[in-house]
């Protein structure tokens, strides 16, 4: 696909947290200040927001391990997560099923039209979420969890088969696989051209 709109929901499940209120006071208004400070080094392609991010996100997986801290271990909130999760984007895919929606995921879809902004604009001011929206110049699509999206100024995202960065000596997956693919999808570069050359 070409000039398709990627529509993302900043740190989801984090947000999802803080809007539905889910854990104690004390948790969310720690967890709030490092979504603050995340949000803020975000916005300055700070290094500190991806350590942040991690942050946050390992924490719902805390949720749901039984090793975890009797204070932290909470899988009826890491449920909760998934279902409202699951529940919003649902009521997002509802709105704008005539932009025709090529990829659904747990935080956001990629659509081959733009969506209007009114109906994004709606969204956010009633769930409290913030949609980021990116222009994607080719999109090469398998499914939800494997992909390869060029985006308008040359950032690439690469997911699942379509990694060409994963280390040689200990994946068997043959990733010059992946680099043989998108060059024929991306640039028409031979398949067997690309094998016979890689080092």
């Amino acid at each position: 696909y070409s000039n398709c709109y990627d529509y993302d929901v900043t740190s989801f499940y984090p947000a999802i947290i803080l809007n539905c209120k889910l854990g104690s006071l004390i948790f969310r208004h720690i967890y709030n200040q490092i979504f603050d400070q995340r949000v803020s080094f975000k916005e300055t392609n700070d290094q500190r927001a991806d350590a942040l991010k991690l942050i946050l996100n390992s924490i719902y997986g805390k949720l749901k391990s039984e090793y975890s801290d009797e204070r932290i271990f909470a899988p009826h909130i890491a449920l909760n997560i998934c279902l409202n999760g699951q529940l919003y984007i649902l009521d997002l895919i509802e709105k704008v099923s005539h932009c025709n929606i090529l990829l659904a995921n747990t935080d956001g879809i990629i659509t081959e039209k733009p969506i209007p902004q009114e109906i994004l604009d709606e969204f956010m001011t009633r769930t409290k979420f913030k949609l980021g929206t990116k222009r994607i110049n080719k999109l090469i699509l398998r499914d939800s969890n494997a992909y390869y999206a060029e985006y308008e100024g040359g950032k690439t995202k690469e997911l699942n088969c379509f990694r060409q960065d994963q280390s040689y000596m200990h994946n068997t997956r043959a990733p010059v696989i992946a680099k043989a693919a998108i060059a024929q999808l991306k640039d028409n570069i031979p398949v067997e051209f690309t094998i016979r050359n890689h080092q």
